[in-house]
């Protein structure tokens, strides 16, 4: 089952990639030279359902998928250690403005005793721990990524808003406080970042569809007090403090500007492809021509990676489909180490210029556990996969060997 979403559109003017308030380099990531490392898998579990969120603390994966025979949404809490299901609840399917069923749910937060499920891009849904439905609220905002966080015992949540044009997608990093029963408050922009869309070309050649890969993702999350940030145009990464408002901003400059090409681009998009460039071609008469970023890019994500670490996606490996993940020490400002992942359809759709955020990557080196979306099969079934690992440091590794 494949997942759209409803865009809003805004035409914008401006044409280049740029960042509101630009900030002098608070700190140089320290870097002694590259050290790539093998992982081992020692093991992996495949469960059905889309991939809606993990919480490593309380060691939880959280899915949904359609009943094939009730229609209705389920969503399941699972175990990481075992695959099995510790409890589930299936929903009414309705409309995307109605308060009491779901429309599409695209992520899952635990907080404070509570799920927390964002229903697309339109209502927050809270359940108790026990999956016992409590309220509503209406919130509606394209994003491309969310997280929650606590501050003064009050709830707030970091927004990536996703705004797209004709000639520029825009990512407005936004602060809300969330209010029970209530829509959630706007407390404060912290950024804004703007990309080159490529909704212009499908107008001019109503027989053509443009299938960018290879593009920038807002990304970003809250991790102990601090909303990091970033939007890969840059060699540069942002934190926010959120006790005394201070913005720091970090340079990695070891990463080197790359602009991938249309093939490369193809690739990506081909990759275990179910076939719906040809399915528009044989249908519709439409063909679906993949193009990369027109600018070079820095690096492809940042990801919250374990105990006072996060993890920089400082280049991939389309060939066969793999990612480096950079490890950096936010507490020291300094590079770790790097390690070659696998990925799945969450990562590939998310370095999309049509990304909106669900079906994340998430890795905890500490634990040695990555999580991933992918799409199975010759019916390619939404599915999480669990992959368990050991990173080997008795021996380094060249370029995509794991």
């Amino acid at each position: 089952m494949k997942r759209f979403f409803i865009l809003i559109f805004i035409v914008f003017s401006l044409f280049t990639a740029c960042h509101e308030n630009k900030k002098k380099v608070s700190r140089i990531i320290r870097f002694n030279g590259l050290v790539e490392r093998k992982i081992e898998v020692t093991r992996s579990i495949t469960t059905e359902g889309f991939l809606m969120g993990v919480n490593f603390d309380r060691n939880e994966i959280y899915t949904t998928y359609i009943s094939p025979s009730t229609r209705k949404h389920v969503i399941n809490i699972i175990d990481i250690d075992t695959g099995n299901i510790k409890k589930g609840i299936e929903y009414e399917y309705g409309t995307f403005d109605s308060p009491t069923s779901f429309f599409n749910p695209t992520n899952i937060h635990y907080y404070n005793r509570r799920y927390l499920i964002i229903d697309q891009f339109h209502k927050i849904f809270v359940f108790n721990e026990q999956l016992e439905y409590q309220f509503t609220n209406m919130f509606v905002k394209p994003r491309y990524f969310i997280d929650f966080y606590a501050l003064d015992n009050n709830m707030f949540f970091v927004i990536g808003e996703r705004i797209t044009g004709a000639n520029v997608h825009q990512n407005t990093v936004q602060l809300y406080r969330f209010l029970d029963h209530n829509r959630p408050e706007f407390a404060r922009d912290l950024a804004v970042f703007q990309y080159k869309a490529l909704g212009v070309l499908n107008r001019r050649q109503p027989d053509t569809i443009y299938s960018g890969y290879f593009w920038p993702s807002g990304m970003g999350f809250e991790k102990q007090g601090k909303i990091y940030y970033s939007d890969m145009l840059t060699n540069t990464y942002y934190s926010y403090d959120v006790l005394n408002g201070k913005t720091d901003s970090f340079e990695l400059s070891y990463l080197k500007p790359r602009k991938y090409s249309n093939d490369e681009a193809t690739r990506l998009g081909l990759y275990e492809s179910n076939g719906w460039q040809k399915n528009m071609m044989d249908r519709f008469k439409t063909r679906v021509i993949h193009v990369s970023y027109p600018e070079p890019l820095y690096y492809y994500g940042i990801h919250d990676i374990g105990n006072n670490k996060i993890g920089i996606v400082g280049d991939i490996e389309s060939k066969n489909y793999k990612f480096r993940l950079d490890i950096i020490d936010i507490k020291t400002a300094r590079y770790i180490e790097s390690v070659w992942m696998p990925s799945g359809a969450g990562f590939r759709n998310n370095l999309g210029d049509n990304a909106k955020g669900g079906g994340q990557s998430f890795i905890n080196v500490d634990k040695g556990i990555y999580v991933f979306y992918d799409e199975i099969g010759d019916e390619f079934i939404d599915s999480s996969v669990i992959t368990f690992f050991k990173i080997r440091r008795d021996t380094g590794a060249t370029n995509g060997n794991f």
